[in-house]
């Protein structure tokens, strides 16, 4: 038995050092293999990730901006200048209450002057700090624009009420003449309500300047400065702001010999109107990029922002509105109904958001400076624009081609540092679209 169980022993053998070193490295490959494919998956999650908060990021924003465009001159005008009452190629319900010569479109002279449905700005945004201390737009060859749209932007509602005060210089309106108003005051403070649809944006406290269009029973239409609000639960009153001519907000029947007008007591519509404007402009401090990551005044957002009838602008709480994070590009075209190329379609044409856009802004100019017939902004049938955003984190060395030639722009890397060549390359995304200003279709004049 002894013997036995001494030969088994001496039989059993230990692994040798050669067969430890070939399993130590076959296990050492297969753990290089894992960690190299776990590392490639981490890459490519978090590649994903950032591509597809940049894609999230540009079709929001091109969805916003969408419905915005698409409430140009709702409700008010895309030319304050010619709609004028005495105008024959003015289709009714577009008609502006005005006096005869010398002829003022508004009682406030200069403060509604330049009232119009759409201004474009070339390389607008270039002006609001797009370009950065690094000159970033440059170095990507972009020039990116500004646009500011005016329409009613909280409301599908006009409201019924009546002209009250010797001066006509306020409208109340009640919700037992009207269930719009009803929804107006409605909520716990029918005050923050009614001002959250007429002054969006403007906190507590004295009201800005805020633009409203009373439209007559004679079917012209009143631009007036909103200078206070009462409510409750039985309805609103609105004050206007003395008119800078020193006569009626709301021009009275008769008065300078205009056929426009309302009487004390008569019914009238109400609706506000509200002035956007959109841009790319350096990066507010609450949404600073993380130094580590980014340099200093390499990010750039995309802003839009809310102007009152004096043209500043209303800061909500919690700073400006950002529609977009690192915003690289945003650039305009449009479509016109030019009356000097005659006959249809001839008059359609269509001017390119690179190669045109001296020409965008001529056809989107002041008002002000507008003759009829001639360029202007109420003349624009649609609008096509396009967006670019880019990735967070720069993780590429090299560009890549333009689709075309320079220009236009259509980058797919952009360069995030003032160095020549560039070696820090972000990844874009860019979205493309044209929106119809379904509001200013009749608009010939």
């Amino acid at each position: 038995m002894r013997r036995s169980l001494a030969r088994r022993l001496a039989q059993r053998r230990a692994f040798t050092l050669v067969e430890l070193m070939v399993s130590l490295v076959a296990g050492l490959i297969v753990t290089i293999a894992v960690v190299g494919l776990a590392k490639t998956a981490t890459t490519t999650f978090y590649e994903q990730a950032r591509l597809s908060t940049t894609e999230s990021a540009v079709r929001a924003a091109a969805e916003r901006l969408r419905q915005d465009l698409t409430r140009v001159s709702f409700m008010s005008t895309g030319n304050i200048q010619l709609a004028r009452n005495d105008s024959v190629s003015v289709p009714f319900g577009q008609k502006i209450s005005h006096s005869p010569p010398p002829g003022q479109p508004s009682r406030y002279g200069t403060t509604t002057a330049n009232l119009q449905g759409i201004k474009i700005t070339s390389g607008g945004s270039l002006a609001l700090g797009a370009d950065g201390p690094l000159g970033l737009s440059a170095v990507n060859l972009l020039t990116p624009d500004s646009i500011q749209m005016t329409g009613n932007y909280t409301t599908n509602d006009s409201y019924r009420g009546r002209m009250v005060g010797n001066g006509n210089d306020s409208v109340r309106v009640q919700v037992v003449d009207d269930p719009a108003v009803a929804r107006l005051v409605a909520g716990a403070s029918p005050l923050a309500s009614v001002r959250n649809i007429f002054a969006p944006g403007s906190p507590s406290g004295a009201l800005p300047p805020f633009l409203a269009r009373v439209v007559d029973p004679r079917g012209c239409s009143h631009f007036v400065v909103i200078s206070a609000i009462a409510a409750d639960t039985a309805g609103a009153t609105f004050t206007f702001k003395s008119a800078s001519d020193g006569k009626s907000p709301v021009l009275k029947p008769t008065e300078d010999q205009s056929t426009c007008g309302a009487s004390e007591q008569e019914e009238v519509t109400i609706n506000p109107i509200h002035t956007v404007r959109w841009y790319i402009g350096q990066t507010s401090t609450p949404l600073a990029a993380d130094p580590n990551v980014d340099a200093a005044g390499n990010k750039f957002d995309l802003y839009r922002e809310i102007r009152d009838a004096d043209g500043a602008v209303v800061t909500p709480l919690g700073g400006p509105q950002v529609v977009a994070e690192y915003a690289v590009d945003l650039k305009f075209g449009i479509s016109v109904d030019d009356a000097a190329s005659v006959p249809p379609p001839a008059n359609h044409r269509i001017f390119d958001m690179d190669t045109n856009s001296a020409t965008v802004q001529t056809w989107t100019k002041d008002a002000s400076g507008t003759l009829p017939g001639g360029p202007g902004p109420q003349r624009v049938r649609s609008v096509r624009f396009r967006i670019a955003t880019r990735a967070a984190i720069a993780d590429r060395q090299d560009p890549l081609p333009t689709v075309l030639p320079t220009p236009p722009q259509y980058i797919s890397r952009y360069c995030v540092e003032n160095t020549s060549p560039c070696k820090k390359f972000a990844r874009v995304r860019t979205i493309m679209s044209e929106v119809a200003l379904i509001n200013q279709a009749g608009m010939t004049y």
